[in-house]
């Protein structure tokens, strides 16, 4: 670099684009739904911020693997151990009140889980019924997955043990949800 800037600042500029990416990306899904009838409700506007948290926290989530990739590959333990289990388990697709009790309580610690109970309320004209947990779990993603340059040694080695528990159990997760025979059913 031959800015005068260190390479913390270059991450934090990095990290409050993707913020606001997501919250351009949310203004234009919001547009779309507002002008397809989907939802007028004013508690729409609310979405915003929720989205852009959401985007803060992901990117933050993101420029730690992106730190820790040694290539393009790499990224795929990343979506097929991290993002897809994840949108499975936090409510996008179903209610998470149909999971097994025992995975529900897994899901509700999952920051996706968390933008989602947050949103959903506000796009059908309601307020969330718990605002701070779910704030709280995202904004406590987004700072621990910040991790200052002279803590990445110490960051790295945690987050290759949390990569590899949490495959194995996303894995295990999956599997015992399909081979429930029953116990997992759609509405």
């Amino acid at each position: 670099l031959n800015a005068p800037m260190r390479l913390d600042d270059v991450v934090v500029a990095e990290l409050l684009w993707a913020a606001s990416k997501s919250a351009f990306s949310g203004v234009a899904i919001l547009a779309v739904v507002f002008a397809l009838g989907i939802s007028r409700e004013p508690t729409l506007l609310l979405v915003v911020p929720v989205v852009a948290l959401a985007g803060l926290t992901f990117s933050a989530i993101g420029l730690c693997f992106n730190a820790l990739a040694r290539g393009y590959d790499f990224f795929t333990y990343y979506f097929t151990l991290v993002l897809t289990p994840m949108t499975f388990l936090s409510g996008v697709y179903y209610p998470v009140s149909q999971l097994p009790e025992w995975l529900a309580a897994i899901a509700s610690w999952l920051p996706l889980a968390a933008a989602v109970e947050l949103a959903r309320p506000l796009v059908i004209g309601r307020l969330p019924e718990q605002v701070l947990p779910h704030v709280a779990l995202l904004c406590a993603y987004a700072v621990l997955a910040s991790v200052r340059i002279h803590e990445e040694g110490q960051a790295s080695g945690a987050l290759n043990a949390i990569r590899e528990v949490g495959g194995v159990l996303g894995v295990a997760v999956l599997a015992s949800v399909f081979a429930a025979n029953g116990s997992y059913e759609t509405p």
